[in-house]
């Protein structure tokens, strides 16, 4: 190891943008860690309180997205690292798991669905679908090129959407894989 850090919480996730690295650490939130140049003395720079439990996060140009549990999901500007902003909040109605986001588009692995996010606007975020979907639903990545989503099932395998249009995913199939999770 280069280096090791002591997170608050527990670090569910990491996304790593430049000199950051962007920590989904429960009930302590976001943690963002600055890298340091040579990677030999990171430290905790900045935290963001939100709702729920930081379960995932992303980052996608200057925005992280976070999955928050029972809290749904969460939208933070972190243009500048060492402030992020949080600047909206939506339920999803279920277990917010997994998070991933392409365009104006949010993935969310739900528990028991997927659901869109439209967040073209994350002040005013709205569901565009929730596509209820059998086993525990953990994880999607999404290929944006193909319009397809990898949805993993749990018990149930892995199921392949097609997101063409947000408001209609199709359910293209599914192939059980045991317990399949991210």
């Amino acid at each position: 190891a280069v280096s090791f850090l002591t997170i608050p919480g527990f670090a569910n996730s990491v996304a790593v943008s430049g000199d950051f690295a962007f920590v989904a650490a429960g009930g302590s939130g976001l943690q963002v860690v600055n890298l340091s140049p040579d990677r030999t003395a990171p430290a905790i720079v900045a935290s963001l309180t939100i709702p729920g439990n930081a379960n995932d996060v992303v980052v996608a140009g200057n925005m992280a997205y976070l999955a928050m549990g029972t809290a749904g999901l969460a939208v933070v500007d972190v243009t500048n690292p060492l402030t992020p902003t949080l600047l909206g909040t939506i339920s999803t109605s279920g277990n917010a798991l997994d998070v991933t986001a392409r365009g104006t588009t949010a993935f969310v692995a739900n528990g028991n669905s997927l659901v869109l996010v439209d967040v073209t606007n994350p002040a005013s975020m709205a569901i565009l679908k929730s596509l209820p979907l059998a086993g525990t639903i953990w994880g999607v990545d999404v290929d944006a090129d193909r319009h397809l989503a990898a949805v993993a099932g749990g018990g149930s395998g892995l199921y392949l959407v097609d997101v063409t249009d947000p408001v209609t995913p199709v359910v293209l199939g599914s192939v059980f894989t045991g317990d399949a999770r991210e």
